[in-house]
């Protein structure tokens, strides 16, 4: 008996061997696309280098983790399509008089066999996917600290991942074949799932609709606010039923053709026939694997996205360093100079700007006010760094912002704001003047992107009040092959870790308004947190 099930087995294998195929194809996919994105997520380069950590870590794991259930729901899905067509087999092997049990066995055994070889093939694929993601990623960039590095707790949470999605379509099929009703096998028949004609404007309105969903996702949720993100969000809902709506058209593609030129149309009409009947039958396969492949390509895109931009802003920043120092931990510039000359670094332009640390109410254009600290830089020392000649009378301020930074403007909607000095605990009042802007003058990525400049006198009036912990300088470098001076940046590090006494002071840029705000100081050992993408308040 045993024989002849096995060879009754192998003669149904042969008969739906593309069915097998295509959902050995889906596991092989699934897995090999979880893994090579975890590769990615956990590389040591990434975490270590080129991932700042903080909020962006978090969301670039959210979103691996969200394309894992996916994954699922996609593996799940293509399961009950192996289903539907394994059901003729489990229909014989019941009308045989073999019991659920026994049937049971049979099937399991042979999905374990095929899930294992298909999950050892994805996941002995996915470091050569993940290495041809990286290889496409080198198009805009390479230097050392980008090179090609697997992450092997991606590679783990892979190797989980199939086990778990093992044991799921394990359980599923276990109870279908225990609750399938023979009599609906033996009358099951093949259904396509229903589309309607071919229609040109819903085809036109979801090639439309694809690009304009995903700019308004990208474009409204910059721009914040409730109905902005709500908006930004049923942009990207419309571009996936745009995706769903154009596979539809898609597979009736005969049928707008016919409206318009029938003699194209009749001229390659087994061609129009077979593409609607073929996508009828997989619509929402193709729909689910096409939302799958984008949003892991999506995932993976964003990773990408934050270490090149990163990439592109150190090639194209003012200064290839910003070193920013309060002082109470005094960074002079003659003691840059001699750890450059210990790094063999060549030093070829540096600059310095002191500024301050002040409270400020902010104004919101919707009438809400609540406090930020705020740097502070004296007119003359802003126009000699900048060769500009603002103006700022006494009793004023003007803010500056590079065009990145256009936002901040929003917390000065008013005519005037309310200053707080940290360390007399007195509030003032200066006008506003108009606020100006230009690109190019400091470095991004620095706290000089956007900061309030005020009247000479203003400036060094308030500062005899200030305590040395709300007062700080930064110096602006140019060194000769920025590229090659990593040991200046290492022993300039070692400096400002040894000046903190090891300790990160996380949020000195909040500091002046902690009496407003209601927070505290708060300090992390940095060997604990520097792979954490925390950054030093120097």
């Amino acid at each position: 008996m045993g024989t002849t099930l096995n060879d009754v087995s192998r003669k149904l294998f042969k008969n739906n061997r593309k069915q097998y195929g295509l959902f050995f194809f889906s596991i092989i996919f699934s897995i090999a696309m979880t893994g090579a994105y975890g590769i990615l997520q956990y590389s040591p380069t990434i975490i270590n280098v080129l991932v700042d950590g903080g909020s962006t870590q978090t969301i670039s794991q959210a979103m691996f983790f969200g394309s894992m259930f996916g994954i699922i729901v996609f593996l799940v899905y293509a399961d009950s399509i192996f289903l539907k067509y394994k059901s003729r087999e489990i229909g014989i092997f019941l009308s045989l008089g073999i019991d659920r049990r026994s049937v049971q066995r049979i099937v399991v055994k042979e999905y374990t066999l095929l899930f294992q070889i298909a999950a050892l093939l994805g996941l002995l694929l996915s470091a050569p996917l993940a290495y041809l993601c990286w290889t496409f990623l080198n198009l805009f960039l390479k230097t050392q600290e980008t090179a090609f590095s697997i992450g092997y707790a991606g590679l783990a949470i892979a190797f989980l991942f199939s086990l778990l999605n093992w044991f799921i379509l394990r359980t599923i099929n276990r109870r279908y074949i225990k609750t399938v009703d023979i009599l609906k096998i033996i009358k099951a028949s093949d259904e396509n799932e229903a589309t309607k004609n071919g229609n040109l404007f819903l085809l036109i309105l979801g090639i439309l609709l694809v690009p304009a969903g995903i700019i308004a996702f990208f474009t409204l949720q910059n721009v914040g606010g409730f109905l902005n993100t709500f908006l930004a969000f049923m942009g990207l809902a419309g571009a996936v039923l745009a995706v769903y709506l154009l596979i539809i058209q898609c597979a009736s593609i005969g049928d707008i053709l016919k409206k318009y030129n029938d003699k194209a149309y009749y001229k390659n009409i087994v061609f129009y026939n077979l593409l609607k009947q073929k996508i009828r039958q997989y619509t929402r396969s193709i729909f689910v694997a096409t939302l799958l492949i984008t949003f892991t390509i999506f995932g993976i895109g964003f990773i990408a996205a934050g270490f090149i931009d990163g990439y592109n802003v150190a090639l194209n920043e003012s200064y290839d360093y910003t070193i920013n120092a309060t002082y109470e931990y005094p960074m002079t510039e003659k003691r840059i100079e001699e750890i450059a000359a210990k790094s063999n670094a060549t030093i070829t332009d540096i600059e310095y700007i002191d500024c301050l640390l002040l409270g400020v109410q902010n104004n919101y254009k919707s009438g809400e006010r609540d406090w930020g600290s705020r740097i502070i830089v004296s007119e003359d020392n802003f126009n000699a760094l900048s060769d500009m000649a603002i103006s700022v009378t006494k009793g004023s301020y003007t803010v500056y912002y590079d065009s990145s930074m256009k936002y901040k403007l929003n917390a000065f909607s008013a005519d005037n704001s309310l200053f707080y000095n940290p360390t007399t605990e007195q509030e003032f009042t200066l006008t506003q003047n108009e606020p100006t802007c230009r690109d190019g003058l400091f470095n991004t990525r620095s706290v000089f992107s956007s900061f309030l400049i005020l009247n000479n006198e203003d400036y060094h009036t308030i500062a005899a009040t200030l305590t040395n912990e709300y007062k700080a300088v930064s110096y602006m470098i140019n060194v000769n092959n920025w590229q090659d001076t990593a040991d200046f940046q290492n022993n300039i590090l070692k400096a400002v870790i040894s000046d903190n006494d090891g300790v990160i002071f996380t949020n000195w840029h909040n500091s002046a308004t902690f009496a407003k705000t209601g927070s505290q100081a708060e300090y992390l050992p940095f060997e604990d947190n520097a792979e954490n993408g925390h950054i030093i308040p120097l």
